[in-house]
């Protein structure tokens, strides 16, 4: 039987295992919860997908306290439950998408060569940007993508959401 990973509105991630008892092996007694920064004091993740290795990448985002902005975030954990460190900047990438106030990623897609998408939005002080967002699967934004690895449209007001992406209709494996 295959394994069922299911993610808490904040920031933990758990593992149960076929019937439906919870993994203890993953994590920490089956969940993991490996965001630690005095610096960010509360996290989201919005949504996650296992890559081909059983890695398991969440996207989100976190309050940085000093700056008083939520900032968009990526991180990436192992088939334990551990935090993947050779990605990101110790597992993780938080992004501080200009002076928006609020940023979030809402979903994401791998695709076949391990590039990560992720979908969301930037809100400014009247209006919102919908985000897309370009890593290669070591973390690093892709330059090729939109020149920076990011791409935005402004959608005016501040009422959008941008909640998912596919990457059928990106054709991401181009």
């Amino acid at each position: 039987m295959g394994k069922v990973i299911f993610a808490f509105l904040f920031l933990v991630l758990g593992l149960y295992s076929a019937p439906g008892d919870i993994d203890i092996s993953f994590g920490t007694s089956g969940f993991s919860d490996n965001f630690q920064d005095p610096n960010y004091q509360y996290t989201t993740y919005k949504d996650f997908a296992v890559q081909s290795d059983g890695k398991i990448v969440a996207v989100g985002k976190t309050y940085y306290t000093t700056q008083s902005n939520w900032n968009l975030l990526v991180s990436r954990f192992n088939p334990n439950g551990s935090v993947d460190t050779t990605f990101g900047t110790n597992g993780h990438i938080v992004d501080d998408f200009g002076s928006s106030k609020v940023q979030e990623f809402f979903s994401l897609q791998i695709d076949p060569m391990g590039n990560i998408y992720a979908f969301g939005n930037t809100n400014l002080d009247t209006t919102q940007d919908i985000l897309l967002a370009k890593y290669d699967s070591s973390g690093t934004p892709v330059k090729a993508f939109n020149g920076s690895g990011y791409s935005t449209v402004t959608v005016g007001v501040q009422t959008h959401n941008a909640p998912s992406v596919s990457c059928d209709k990106l054709k991401c494996a181009k």
